[in-house]
């Protein structure tokens, strides 16, 4: 794959895969002007900088238009962590799948993304579209193994209620398939789950579903009998299986018309005034310092901890060896070793945590505890990257 080297076409094209092979780089004309005006007004930056700043423009309005620009920087990225997955499921076939799979997932890491944390989104990105794609092929194994039986008991209460709204359900059907999936999970709970129940399970199920179906759904509920909760739900299974498995739509198409759009559409005004430059220059400024205090307490971290714990930490995050690998290595279970990472990984965390809220002023709410979390992952990579 020809890799890209202006900033313009780094923010204005597209991958476009053939065969599961890269076929060149589509230009998004709307794009591609916006990006040549900015960079004309604001030269000098590197695509870096520029990530960095689409992704500020993004935070301030999701509607900005930033995220066409981010998802054309994050094209390569994604493509070789597909291209990654796929050898190592060794089917290269799946390689366009995972690349769309993965790249629809930017909104999300853009959402969680904390330039004070990480100044690299694309490592950031490298991280959360390989985790996307783990997450996703483990669900469609699950999806493709089990029965039906076994996916109803598998199941969230959460996932199957968006299942049956995404099918087109309507609120009283989502009711009454909920209440129904409640019965059956209560009277099967001890029955083998890969198999259908015996019909005098099903009347029991019935029983339970219709003694609570005014309560749980609503008055005038009609009764249901045994045959129509065993319908509603492989109704459920089915709807469940295209919820986990659906059909890949290409998120990086280039938009079509694109005469009929002017690069000032999206963005409010393209020319910065020279105190806006001053402002940009100084909160780059700001998070430039806050980035190298942030790698200066995570290094002081690391250098605190035991050699077991730093080879420990060696081991695995340099990508030579599996938890399998190091539990050989170190005559224990291979359970042992995640808990003994996860311990040391949390002693990290709980310090940066503690580092953030003194110096930053941040409350370590669920979503900057998660996005501290994804960035010491990355930085944790690249530790594992420098040898010992």
């Amino acid at each position: 794959m020809q890799s890209r080297k202006d900033v313009v076409e780094i923010f204005s094209t597209f991958l476009r895969l053939e065969a599961d092979r890269p076929a060149g780089w589509l230009v998004d004309g709307r794009l591609r002007r916006r990006m040549t005006e900015m960079q004309d007004l604001i030269p000098d930056r590197s695509s870096r900088d520029w990530s960095l700043y689409w992704h500020e423009v993004w935070q301030t309005d999701q509607a900005s238009g930033a995220e066409p620009h981010l998802t054309a920087y994050l094209q390569e990225t994604c493509y070789w962590v597909a291209r990654r997955i796929a050898t190592n499921q060794r089917n290269l076939s799946w390689l366009a799948d995972f690349f769309q799979i993965a790249i629809v997932r930017v909104p999300r890491l853009l959402h969680y993304f904390k330039p004070e944390y990480s100044s690299s989104l694309k490592k950031y990105a490298e991280l959360g579209f390989e985790n996307s794609l783990k997450d996703w092929l483990r669900v469609q194994q699950q999806v493709e193994v089990c029965s039906d039986w076994t996916l109803l008991h598998r199941l969230s209460r959460r996932r199957l209620q968006n299942a049956l709204t995404q099918s087109g359900r309507t609120a009283t059907a989502i009711a009454q398939y909920t209440l129904a999936w409640d019965c059956y999970q209560e009277l099967t709970a001890t029955l083998k789950a890969n198999a259908r129940p015996m019909d005098d399970t099903w009347s029991a199920i019935a029983d339970a579903y219709n003694a609570d179906r005014l309560a749980q759904v609503g008055p005038g509920t009609p009764i249901a009998t045994a045959a129509e909760l065993e319908q509603w739900l492989l109704t459920c299974a089915t709807a469940v299986r295209q919820f986990l498995k659906p059909a890949i739509l290409s998120a990086d198409a280039p938009f079509s018309d694109e005469s009929s759009f002017h690069p000032l559409d999206f963005i409010a005004d393209p020319h910065p005034s020279p105190i806006d430059q001053w402002i940009i220059q100084d909160e780059e400024t700001l998070r430039s310092q806050q980035h190298q205090q942030l790698q200066a307490v995570l290094a002081e971290t690391i250098a605190s901890l035991s050699e077991p714990e730093k080879n420990l930490l060696q081991d695995y995050y340099s990508g030579q060896m599996t938890q399998v690998d190091m539990a050989k290595k170190l005559g224990i279970q291979q359970y042992q070793v995640s808990r003994q990472l996860e311990r040391v990984r949390r002693s990290i965390l709980k310090k940066i945590i503690l580092w953030v809220q003194k110096n930053l002023h941040t409350s370590p709410t669920p979503s900057v505890v998660e996005s501290m979390s994804h960035s010491l992952e990355v930085w944790l990579k690249d530790y594992g990257r420098v040898p010992s």
